[in-house]
C-alpha cells in the first residue's frame, strides 16, 4: 500500500532560483543527506534532466532507483522507472511565487516499498524524506539567492 505525504515550506528566494536548485541533480550528494549518488541518464532539449539514477542510504538499507522527470512552469514531477526496493515513487515540487521575494514550495511524495513495512513506519519514513528534502532545498536556495 502506498502512502502520500504533502508538506509545504516558505523559501526566501524566487521560483527560478528554487527550480534551479531542485533541478541540479548532480549536486544532490553534496546537500541532500541521504543521497549518496545521483547520475543524470537523460536530458531534454533544454538540458533539464528527464531520467536520473539515485543511490540512497535509507538508514536501514541502501536503495537504488531511477526516476523519470517532467517539468511545467511551476512544477517538477517524477515517477518511478526502476527500483530494487520500491514499487512506487511518485511526487512533485510545486512552486508558488508569493510576490514578495518568497516562494511557497509544496512537496508531495507517494512511496510504496516492495517489501512489507508496517503503515506507521512507511508514513514516518515518507514524512522524514519530505521534511528533510524541503529543509535542504530551503537552505540551499536561500544561500544561492
Amino acid at each position: 500500500m502506498a502512502d502520500t505525504v504533502t508538506e509545504q515550506v516558505q523559501v526566501r528566494a524566487d521560483p527560478d532560483t528554487i527550480f534551479e536548485v531542485i533541478g541540479d541533480f548532480a549536486t544532490y550528494p553534496e546537500w541532500q543527506d541521504e543521497v549518496q549518488e545521483a547520475e543524470i541518464l537523460a536530458t531534454d532539449e533544454d538540458g533539464w534532466a528527464t531520467r536520473v539514477r539515485f543511490v540512497l542510504d535509507a538508514k536501514i538499507m541502501t536503495t537504488t532507483f531511477v526516476l523519470d522527470y517532467a517539468y511545467t512552469d511551476t512544477t517538477i514531477s517524477w515517477s518511478l522507472a526502476h527500483s530494487d526496493t520500491l514499487r512506487r515513487n511518485e511526487g512533485s515540487y510545486t512552486l508558488a511565487d508569493r510576490g514578495d521575494g518568497t516562494t511557497d514550495v509544496t512537496y508531495t511524495l507517494v512511496i510504496e516499498p516492495t517489501i512489507p513495512v508496517p503503515g506507521m513506519l512507511r508514513r514516518r519514513a515518507a514524512k522524514r524524506i519530505v521534511d528533510g528534502a524541503l529543509m535542504n532545498v530551503k537552505a540551499r536556495a536561500e544561500r544561492t539567492a
